[in-house]
């Protein structure tokens, strides 16, 4: 059961992320003192969309020994993308790419997002790198590693504690191309307004946001699951510390 001050710790969490709704994530370094991390720990992250003039945010609790290839899929549910975009990590002067990625037949010795974990690539807190989703319309969003929590056998992980807003449409052209979507749907008699409303299909609810629908979506995942059970075979064998 969770202690006392795991409740605490987890509430605060969520607190913190609904004062901060509309702030956002810096750069991408760590701030504070060389810190190791355990693969056994929780992280609380701060993920925020970039480039759009309304906040879209989400915070969520992952355990430290996921892949960054596992923290993607992650993100694609949280944001409700469709994965059906090239996607890469940057964390300092490295990049993870997907393993989709062609420029692998031509780069053999660059590294794909499910070849490290979160815990080893995460050296201080507050701690940040970026996740770039389409290659395309150039989705970046802000990863922020805010703080390492004990593991609470009542949570299922990862789990979805806050967030704002829906994540734009994709096809819509990136940022900007989201910013004008949501300024013509405000003209809905104009030729603009029209043309947005049909395009998306009728109505588009651009503060739409529920946590239980994340979280019930992260834990139905195929994708998840599978990659869950292979690193759990594996770990049977490799003890992370």
């Amino acid at each position: 059961m969770r202690s006392p001050q795991g409740t605490r710790r987890h509430l605060r969490a969520v607190s913190e992320s609904e004062r901060a709704g509309s702030s956002t994530a810096g750069g991408a370094t760590g701030t504070g003192s060389p810190t190791e991390v355990s693969p056994r720990a929780i992280l609380r992250l701060r993920v925020e969309l970039a480039g759009t003039e309304i906040p879209v945010w989400r915070e969520l609790l992952v355990p430290a020994r996921l892949s960054l290839e596992e923290l993607h899929v992650i993100i694609q549910v949280a944001f409700d993308w469709e994965d059906v975009q090239l996607h890469e990590f940057q964390v300092g002067h490295d990049r993870y790419i997907d393993a989709r990625d062609e420029t692998l037949l031509d780069m053999p010795q660059q590294k794909t997002d499910g070849q490290v974990r979160l815990h080893q690539v995460v050296q201080a807190l507050p701690f940040e790198f970026s996740y770039l989703y389409s290659q395309d319309e150039f989705w970046t969003h802000r990863v922020r590693v805010m703080e390492t929590l004990g593991m609470e056998d009542i949570c299922l992980y990862p789990l979805c504690v806050g967030g704002a807003n829906a994540a734009p449409p994709e096809g819509v052209g990136g940022g900007h191309g989201y910013n004008d979507f949501l300024r013509c749907l405000l003209r809905p008699g104009t030729p603009d307004g029209l043309d947005a409303s049909a395009w998306i299909g009728g109505h588009w609810d651009a503060n739409a946001f529920s946590v239980n629908v994340v979280n019930r979506t992260l834990h139905g995942d195929r994708r998840l699951l599978m990659m869950s059970n292979t690193r759990d075979r594996l770990e049977r064998h490799w003890d992370p510390e």
